[in-house]
């Protein structure tokens, strides 16, 4: 009893921390991750009771993250529900800031570990938007490209 209560602390506490050093512009997406660690941490014991091999069909196993094959569908589920995400929070953007009603898509930079390394792509469709947005989509994002409409601006994405 005392490791579980030590560990949900532990995670907790991390979560806190990491929370309080991500980026604002992030602190939505890493809040969601590290709630999302802080409840595993808090349900592993019903999981447990529940079924034993609750964690090792998603590639968790102790805790840690394995190399198994299940373990890449995983980050992909994942990756897949941030994108949907960011594409809302585009498309709630743009009508609050803008007034435009528009469809965003966004295509994510996926690092070879299979983790996200940012917003490659955004692309708009459905209103017209001027250079203020962009530069708005680009500041927050981070995007390297920026489609509107169907045409295209290229950006270099800052350092």
């Amino acid at each position: 009893m005392r490791a579980y209560i030590i560990s949900v602390a532990g995670a907790a506490v991390l979560s806190a921390v990491i929370n309080m050093m991500s980026p604002e512009r992030w602190s939505k997406y890493i809040g969601v991750l590290t709630g999302l660690v802080v409840a595993v941490s808090v349900g592993r014991p019903i999981f447990s009771l529940i079924d034993k091999d609750a964690f090792s069909r998603i590639g968790i196993e102790s805790g840690t993250v394995t190399a198994e094959s299940g373990t890449r569908s995983f980050y992909d589920e994942i990756n897949k529900e941030l994108g949907r995400r960011i594409e809302g929070d585009i498309k709630e953007r743009l009508l609050s800031e803008f007034g435009a009603d528009c469809e965003a898509k966004a295509e994510l930079s996926i690092a070879p570990n299979g983790q996200v390394d940012g917003v490659r792509r955004i692309i708009i469709s459905g209103g017209h938007l001027d250079n203020i947005a962009e530069a708005r989509l680009r500041e927050i994002y981070g995007a390297e490209e920026v489609i509107i409409n169907g045409s295209e601006k290229l950006y270099q994405k800052p350092e």
